[in-house]
């Protein structure tokens, strides 16, 4: 398990670090797009510090979620793979996020 939940941990520094990166990136007055619709247009936007506070409360209730739920059943591979797949996620969205400011 110990390395489940070392996995988790490094995966929750890459959403931080991703986010920060994203916010420090992204010009003072933007706001960042919250969703796109299926033809790629953004359907509804959020400031920018509301958006990042955003994305850290739903990784970190992802994250802690799962942590509860694979740590009480023994099982690492749960952990492990959501802990990875939230990483992958969330800075993807941070890459989008940056791409949509500089378009």
């Amino acid at each position: 398990m110990l390395i489940a939940n070392i996995t988790a941990a490094a995966c929750a520094f890459a959403i931080a670090g991703g986010g920060l990166w994203a916010y420090g990136a992204t010009p003072a007055e933007g706001s960042w797009p919250m969703q796109w619709g299926i033809t790629g247009d953004v359907n509804w936007r959020a400031p920018r510090i509301a958006a990042l506070a955003f994305t850290y409360v739903i990784g970190a209730f992802v994250l802690g979620v799962t942590a509860l739920a694979a740590n009480g059943r023994d099982q690492p591979f749960l952990l492990i793979a959501t802990s990875l797949v939230s990483a992958l996620v969330f800075v993807l969205y941070y890459a989008a996020v940056v791409r949509d400011q500089s378009a």
